[in-house]
C-alpha cells in the first residue's frame, strides 16, 4: 500500500495557492477539501483524500507518523471520488458529514437522527488521537458524541475500538476485506462473530464460512512479542456493556506501546500487525488462519479432523470409530465427503460410551448449555440419543451472562475439526463400547507396572518358559539360544505394554482361531484395522484410544523376533512420552511367535541342513 496522498502531490503542484490545512478539528463553514488534511494532535493520524491507480479517490484515515502509507479507515468505499477537484468534507447546519462533489452529489453521509438546531450550538468533527473521527455537539460547557467512525469499522480494527457481535437494536459489526489490494471499495471476505452464538469467530467467503476459529475457552486472549528488542504483551477480549457484547484487542497495562491494527486483507487473511520502527514494516504478531489447508472451513468433512499432530499438516484422518465415505477420494487428498460412523449406535437403557479425544478445535454447530459441571454436561449428551458428542471447559473467568461453566452438546453431524500437538481441549464422541469401572492410562501407569514387573523377569523368566512352552516374557534369543543383547529387555517390555492396555496375559489362548497368544493376536488386529478391540473395556471410556493406540503399536514394534528390527528402549520411553513423534517412518515386521527361529531363518538353515546332507 504505498500511495502517495492526494495532498502531497497537490503539494508539490500548485504549492503557491494550496491552502494547507494541518488542524485536527473540521467546522461548519470550513470545508476539508483536496490537498488538505487533519492531523491528530499527537501526529499519529491524518484524515482527507487519497486516490489509488484505479484514478479513483476516497477520503479516509491513515497514518501520519510512519513512511509507509498504510489506510486504517475509509468513508466512501461504495462510492469513489471521480471528479477530484470538486470534492469536499463538510459539516452542515443539520450536524452531519457529508461528503459531496460541485453538483451536490452527495457520495456519503453520517445520516444523524439527531439535529443541532439551537443557534446557541453548533457541531464540530475532530481526529482523535486514538485514530477516531468523531462529530461532536458543542455547547457551553457540554458535548455529545453524534457520530464516530469507531462505530463504523471498514477492514480494520484499532486498539480502542469495540466490534460489536451482539445488540438488541443496532446492527452488528464485521471487518470487511478491500476488493484488492489497491481497491479499498467492498471485498468478498468479512470478519466477525456467530450470529447465533458468540464463542466462535468466523471468516466469511461471501455468505459461506471460510474459517472458524477455536471455540472461547477463556474470555482474554493473551499473545506476548518481542518487538525492537522489547517485550510486550496484546489481548484479544470479549466484553459485555449492558444490551452490546463487543470484541476488543489492544496492549495490556504496562506494556510498550507500538502502533497496532488488526486488519482483513482482501485475501481474507486476519492479522494483528505491529510497526517494527528499525526495520520499518508492519511485523504480523499473530494471525487468525494460517496458510494451509487446515484452516479451510469443513475441510476435512463431517466426523473427519485435520492432523496438525504430523510434519506435514493437511492431513485428514476419521475420528475413532468412523471411516471415510470415499475411499478413493482420500487417497487423492479430495476429504470433503468426510467420514461415518462404522457400526450404527445402539443407544441402550444404559446409553453409549464416550471416547476420550484430547488436543482438538471442537465442531461447529453446537449447542450451549449453561450452568453445568461436567458431570452433568456429560448427563446431558448421555440421555439424549441425538448427542453425539460433548466438551466442558471451566472458563478462568466469568463469562457476558455470568457463568463460569461452558458445556457444548452436539446434534448432527461434527464438522470443521482439527487436532493440535499443544493446546486445544478434550471432546468426548459418542461410540459403542462395552462398559466398566472408570480408569484412566497414561505413560507413567505404564512405565511404572513395567518398570516394577522387569525387576521380577530374572527370577520367573524360565518358570514361564516351562509352564507356557514358550519364550513368555523372555526374548526369543534368550529362550532358545540364551543369546542376550540389549534388545531383549524391550521384547519383555512389549509384551508388558500390549498385556496392559488389553488386560489380557501373554499365554491366553484361543482369542481366534489362527491366534497362538496375546502377540499373536494383538498382530491379526493391526493388520485387520481393528486395533480398538484389543483395548480393555474397563479402560475405553475414560483413557485416550490415540495413546492406547499409540502403546499397542509400540508394543507391537518391541516385541518382534528379530532383536535388530526392535527400537531402543530410549526410544520408546522417547515414544511414548512424546506424542508427536513419529512412529509410521518405524519398519514393523510380523512377530514370529513360537520358540525358534522365524520363517525364512527356518526355511535357510533346513536347505543348509539338506545341502550338507546331500554332501
Amino acid at each position: 500500500m504505498y500511495w502517495l496522498p492526494v495532498y502531497a502531490i497537490l503539494l508539490f503542484l500548485s504549492w503557491p495557492v494550496l491552502l494547507f490545512a494541518s488542524d485536527h478539528r473540521l467546522v461548519p463553514g470550513k470545508p476539508l477539501s483536496p490537498g488538505s488534511v487533519l492531523i491528530s494532535q499527537d501526529g499519529v493520524f491524518a484524515l482527507g483524500i487519497f486516490s489509488t491507480s484505479s484514478n479513483h479517490s476516497y477520503m479516509g484515515i491513515w497514518y501520519n507518523s510512519i513512511p509507509e502509507f498504510t489506510v486504517v479507515w475509509v468513508s466512501n468505499r461504495a462510492a469513489p471520488i471521480t471528479d477530484l477537484s470538486s470534492a469536499n468534507l463538510a459539516v452542515t447546519i443539520g450536524s452531519n458529514l457529508v461528503l459531496s462533489d460541485s453538483n451536490g452529489c452527495v457520495l456519503w453521509a453520517t445520516h444523524n437522527s439527531i439535529s443541532v438546531v439551537n443557534s446557541s450550538i453548533s457541531a464540530e468533527a475532530m481526529l482523535d488521537n486514538s485514530g477516531n473521527f468523531i462529530l461532536r455537539s458543542s455547547a457551553a460547557g457540554s458535548s455529545a458524541v453524534l457520530w464516530q467512525s469507531f462505530d463504523h469499522p471498514t477492514n480494520t480494527l484499532l486498539p480502542g475500538m469495540n466490534l460489536r457481535l451482539s445488540h438488541k437494536m443496532h446492527p452488528l459489526q464485521h471487518l470487511v476485506s478491500w476488493k484488492g489490494q489497491q481497491d479499498p471499495s467492498p471485498g468478498e471476505y468479512s470478519y466477525g462473530a456467530d450470529p447465533d452464538n458468540l464463542l466462535q469467530r468466523f471468516i466469511w467467503h461471501g455468505s459461506a464460512p471460510h474459517w472458524r476459529s477455536p471455540v472461547w475457552t477463556n474470555y482474554l486472549l493473551r499473545v506476548s512479542y518481542d518487538m525492537d528488542g522489547i517485550k510486550s504483551s496484546m489481548y484479544m477480549a470479549l466484553h459485555h456493556d449492558g444490551d452490546e457484547v463487543y470484541m476488543s484487542f489492544g496492549m495490556l497495562t504496562g506494556s510498550f506501546g507500538v502502533l497496532l491494527r488488526m486488519e482483513i486483507d482482501y485475501s481474507g487473511k486476519v492479522s494483528i500487525l505491529a510497526w517494527e520502527s528499525n526495520m520499518s514494516v508492519w511485523k504480523a504478531l499473530y494471525t487468525e488462519n494460517e496458510e494451509h489447508e487446515c484452516s479451510i472451513y469443513g475441510y476435512c468433512g463431517p466426523y473427519g479432523y485435520c492432523n496438525n499432530t504430523e510434519a506435514v499438516p493437511g492431513t485428514c484422518k476419521c475420528l475413532d470409530g468412523f471411516e471415510p465415505r470415499d475411499d478413493k477420494g482420500w487417497i487423492t487428498r479430495r476429504f470433503s465427503q468426510g467420514c461415518h460412523r462404522k457400526e450404527v449406535l445402539r443407544c441402550t437403557t444404559h446409553g453409549d460410551g464416550f471416547l476420550t479425544i484430547p488436543g482438538m478445535k471442537v465442531p461447529d454447530k453446537f449447542i450451549h448449555v449453561r450452568s453445568r459441571s461436567l458431570d452433568e454436561c456429560k448427563e446431558e449428551c448421555r440421555k439424549n440419543c441425538s448427542c453425539v458428542a460433548y466438551a466442558y471447559s471451566s472458563m478462568s473467568n466469568m463469562d457476558i451472562d455470568g457463568d463460569a461453566t461452558r458445556c457444548l452438546v452436539w446434534m448432527g453431524d461434527l464438522i470443521d475439526m482439527e487436532k493440535f500437538t499443544q493446546g486445544g481441549e478434550n471432546l468426548y464422541v459418542r461410540a459403542n463400547r462395552l462398559r466398566g469401572t472408570k480408569r484412566k492410562i497414561n505413560t507413567l501407569q505404564i512405565l511404572l507396572a513395567v518398570m516394577s514387573s522387569l525387576l521380577m523377569l530374572t527370577c520367573i523368566g524360565f518358570i514361564w518358559i516351562c509352564a507356557f512352552k514358550g519364550s513368555g516374557y523372555m526374548s526369543p534369543e534368550y529362550a532358545m539360544k540364551g543369546i542376550v543383547s540389549v534388545k531383549s529387555d524391550v521384547y519383555s517390555f512389549g509384551v508388558l505394554l500390549l498385556e496392559i492396555v488389553s488386560g489380557l496375559k501373554i499365554g491366553t489362548t484361543g482369542l481366534t482361531e489362527r491366534s497362538h497368544n496375546l502377540i499373536d493376536y494383538a498382530w491379526s488386529l493391526w493388520k485387520d484395522g481393528n486395533m480398538l478391540n484389543l483395548v480393555d473395556s474397563s479402560i475405553v471410556e475414560g483413557c485416550s484410544l490415540d495413546e492406547a493406540l499409540r502403546c499397542i503399536h509400540i508394543g507391537l514394534l518391541s516385541a518382534q523376533n528379530n532383536p535388530n528390527a526392535r527400537p531402543l528402549m530410549s526410544w520408546v520411553v522417547s515414544s511414548l512420552d512424546n506424542e508427536a513423534m513419529d512412529l509410521e517412518g518405524r519398519k514393523q515386521n510380523k512377530p514370529y511367535l513360537f520358540p525358534g527361529m522365524d520363517p525364512a531363518e527356518e526355511e535357510l538353515e533346513a536347505a543348509q541342513r539338506g545341502g550338507q546332507g546331500g554332501g
